[in-house]
């Protein structure tokens, strides 16, 4: 079994299909031969890449031919540089790895050894001290029975008889080796007639009244029936060289009608003879009718343009409607006036190749998608960005109908969350912050979930029977699931939530390599996540030890202001100025925008005695009121010394008289607190509560003028 290399540049098939006419037109065998070698040379060279080295890297080619006793006759002999002639048999030149090539005639199979590394058991002394850096042994066989060997030797690289290589080389030898053993075998046949004089047929003519018998040679009188022979010959050597060809050839009128096609192409259309697809058009053939209409395009183009049209990238659907990948051909087609009358085309099957190129962008694209999320991920802590963002990113590499990362409820033992995250092909459903309750997931998967298993299912009809519960499978149809794709996201060893990738529209066959890319994802989104979870932890943290500074900060500034109150009450017996320090004071720890006290005064009204008020606010101080009313229930609830908190002024019912007042001064909210004094004496006004031994002296009322405040 032969091992091929990878082919270091694409097989121009159409230049060896040239080749080979070429030498059809050869009737020298010497010629015949020595132009072979300049293909085989050719051929050689142009895959080693070694067009511009010194001959003391040559390579070296030999020819052999079986005659009628089955031994193996050396015909030529060719370098890079020469190509000699040697009609002997094998033993008569030591020159040869006698040991590989009687291998060969045994065993009939191709070798191909890179650096003499083989256990076949051909290494003889003529390899050993030449030491070829690769070398292929070629079968020439006809009908299983071998006709002649070609042996090539390289020493200068390795790994240059590829597949494609051995195809062209084991094409044109088979058919140069047909035709010189054609030829041996009519020579062999020449030798072995006896021809007397005159044998053949007499004719009888009547001259001058004498008979007289001319004898005539059967050579000459066969010279037309020998032409048309020959020419039949040629005919079938072409047709064998078209069918055997290794690509499929087909030929067109100046309408795109088929004249003709190789077997290759025959088998691609689903036809048996040539006589099936002459008079036919692409529209007569299995390809799809958008195939069609690109083929006939092309075809104009060429003949219009007289110009070929080579490496066309293509499908075709075949006769087993099989879609495959083409790489097309098209080359003008002359009659003898040199004007265009059809086009020739060659194509050959690159599926493979082209499945190979797409599993290779595939993977770039996929390590590309793994790099940019884990880059987002390092880069910022917005978990939402993250998860649209990759959504929407998976969904295009993986060609899914719905990608979603849904979050469990933290408190609902994993029956019940909700999908925070999603990009879903247009025609399906969303399911974002839809909440979804499944009874059954909690006490069948999660634990397995947490493990890090995974689920995969192709068809949650047809292969969920022994995977899905009932309900499970109810709650995916719900979301017009066919296959689901699903990976745990961990926030360290708890369960977190789940990457859920969904095929809506059909079945899917999940492929290993996006069960990997979706494991891999799933990873980097879990570091996302346990990073954001740390850093709301630190967050929470950093907020409650502020909270308690700012509570610990507070209690400070009102110890102090209290203290400097206190202090001043200590030091003054000025109630101004007493007053004066108790509003700034206050309206500096509350951070308010006004800070006003009230005297009420025995004959039952109010005035204003202090105010501390910001820049940007109008004072109150001395306006005076003429319509005051109090109510009794005011008067109760302050009396027992209850202040009064009104976040919204603007509905506070129980002052009416206050609202133009209220205006006036753009409070917003407000505190009242009301200031007793005891009563060291019997009073009796309205400030004084009956059966109270303290009497209402003022209030203290702190105004949000900028905003509302709670």
């Amino acid at each position: 079994m032969v091992e091929y290399p990878i082919n270091r540049e694409p097989t121009n098939y159409v230049a060896i299909l040239e080749a080979s006419q070429e030498i059809l037109g050869i009737t020298q065998p010497d010629k015949l031969i020595d132009k072979l070698f300049q293909i085989i040379m050719q051929i050689i060279m142009q895959n080693s890449g070694c067009d511009d080295l010194p001959s003391v890297f040559a390579h070296r080619c030999v020819f052999m031919l079986t005659n009628i006793n089955g031994d193996l006759q050396i015909k030529a002999i060719a370098t890079s540089e020469t190509t000699e002639l040697y009609p002997e048999f094998l033993e008569d030149n030591p020159n040869l790895p006698i040991k590989l090539i009687n291998y060969l005639k045994k065993n009939q199979e191709i070798i191909v050894i890179n650096e003499l590394e083989t256990d076949l058991p051909i290494i003889d002394q003529y390899l050993q001290q030449h030491k070829p850096s690769c070398l292929l042994g070629l079968p020439i066989l006809k009908q299983g029975h071998l006709i002649g060997i070609l042996y090539v030797e390289n020493f200068s690289t390795t790994g240059i008889f590829t597949e494609d290589v051995i195809t062209i080389l084991n094409f044109l030898c088979t058919q140069v080796a047909i035709y010189l053993n054609n030829i041996q075998d009519k020579t062999q046949d020449k030798t072995q007639e006896i021809a007397p004089f005159c044998r053949g047929h007499k004719l009888v003519v009547n001259i001058n009244g004498e008979s007289e018998i001319v004898c005539l040679d059967s050579d000459l009188r066969n010279g037309h029936k020998k032409a048309e022979d020959a020419l039949r010959e040629s005919q079938q050597f072409l047709q064998t060289v078209l069918y055997t060809f290794p690509l499929s050839i087909f030929w067109k009128d100046r309408n795109s009608v088929y004249l003709g096609c190789n077997g290759n192409f025959l088998q691609d259309a689903g036809l048996k003879s040539v006589e099936d697809i002459i008079g036919k058009n692409d529209y007569d053939m299995p390809w799809a009718k958008t195939e069609a209409e690109d083929y006939r395009i092309d075809d104009q183009y060429v003949m219009e343009s007289d110009i070929a049209k080579l490496g066309i990238i293509e499908t075709q659907i075949q006769a087993d409607g099989k879609q495959i990948w083409l790489e097309t051909n098209k080359i003008p087609l002359h009659n003898l006036m040199g004007e265009v009358i059809g086009v020739l085309g060659t194509y050959q099957d690159i599926t493979n190749r082209v499945k190979a190129e797409q599993t290779i962008r595939q993977k770039v694209e996929r390590e590309k998608l793994l790099r940019e999320i884990a880059q987002r991920i390092r880069q910022s802590l917005d978990l939402q960005t993250i998860f649209d963002t990759a959504c929407q990113e998976i969904r295009q590499v993986i060609q899914a109908d719905r990608v979603g990362i849904f979050k469990f409820y933290s408190d609902s033992n994993f029956d019940d969350g909700e999908f925070v995250a999603e990009s879903v092909l247009e025609g399906f459903s969303s399911v974002v912050a839809v909440r979804v309750h499944d009874q059954c997931f909690g006490e069948n998967f999660s634990s397995l979930y947490a493990k890090g298993k995974f689920y995969a299912v192709d068809d949650i009809y047809c292969n969920g029977g022994d995977k899905l519960k009932n309900c499970h499978s109810e709650v995916l149809s719900k979301f017009q699931v066919r296959a689901n794709l699903v990976m745990p996201l961990l926030c360290g060893e708890k369960l977190w939530g789940l990457l859920c990738i969904h095929q809506c529209a059909a079945p899917r066959k999940w492929q290993q390599s996006e069960i990997d890319l979706t494991q891999q994802l799933s990873n980097q989104l879990a570091i996302g996540i346990q990073q954001a979870s740390f850093y709301d932890q630190i967050q929470s943290e950093l907020r409650v030890r502020e909270q308690t500074e700012a509570r610990i900060a507070l209690q400070l500034r009102r110890q102090q202001a209290l203290g400097t109150i206190i202090q001043k009450i200590r030091e003054s017996l000025d109630i101004g100025e007493i007053l004066s320090t108790v509003t700034q004071q206050v309206k500096d720890i509350m951070h308010s925008d006004r800070v006003i006290i009230f005297r009420l005064l025995t004959n039952g009204k109010s005035r204003i005695v202090e105010e501390a008020v910001s820049d940007d606010f109008p004072t109150l101080k001395g306006i005076d009121r003429e319509d005051e009313v109090w109510s009794q229930d005011i008067l109760d609830s302050y009396s027992q010394g209850k202040p009064h908190i009104v976040p919204d002024n603007t509905n506070y019912t129980w002052e009416d008289c206050l609202m133009e007042y209220s205006m006036t001064g753009k409070i917003q909210s407000k505190i009242v607190a009301p200031i007793l004094q005891e009563m060291r004496i019997s009073e009796n006004h309205r400030w004084v509560a009956p059966g109270e031994n303290n009497k209402l002296w003022g209030i203290l009322v702190v105004h949000a003028c900028g905003k509302q405040r709670v």
